[in-house]
């Protein structure tokens, strides 16, 4: 990863802030993991990014000098990264989830009321539920799994 520095009225050459380069995971994509952020402070650059490559969201905090001396390099966040297929969605009737380690599932209307709730008592790795009694529309879809949730959203036509 390369970063630019900019004074008032120009920009100085690139330089080098780690010789790591990791392959695009879908995971950043998703609210809230926009784990790329630098900030310069006087002569020191702060650096912040996610690191998905072994299955959990590794989340790192580097210090440097802008001449490239590292002052600290700190993990600050490791979280197991689920992956979850919905399908088919948009449905018309029955919808499938697929994950490791669902505990519950909850559909949402867009104004946040609870209107069905499963509890996945079997440890079933496709949870399938039926929509048919659901009008048409956008719902949204809480999967609860061992310490976290994520929120995603399910089309009805």
């Amino acid at each position: 990863m390369f970063c630019y520095v900019k004074d008032e009225t120009s920009f100085s050459p690139n330089f080098q802030i780690t010789t790591q380069a990791i392959a695009h995971d879908a995971v950043l994509e998703e609210s809230g993991n926009d784990f790329m952020c630098i900030k310069l402070q006087s002569d020191t650059l702060n650096a912040v990014w996610g690191d998905p490559r072994n299955g959990k969201l590794n989340i790192w905090f580097q210090r440097m000098y802008i001449d490239g001396t590292i002052i600290d390099v700190n993990e600050i966040a490791n979280n197991e990264v689920l992956n979850i297929f919905i399908f088919p969605n948009p449905t018309t009737a029955h919808i499938n989830i697929e994950g490791k380690k669902i505990d519950r599932l909850m559909l949402h209307s867009l104004t946040g009321e609870i209107l069905l709730s499963k509890e996945n008592e079997f440890d079933e790795k496709i949870i399938s539920i039926d929509l048919s009694d659901f009008p048409i529309g956008t719902y949204l879809l809480e999967i609860q799994y061992g310490k976290g949730s994520t929120t995603k959203k399910v089309v009805k036509q």
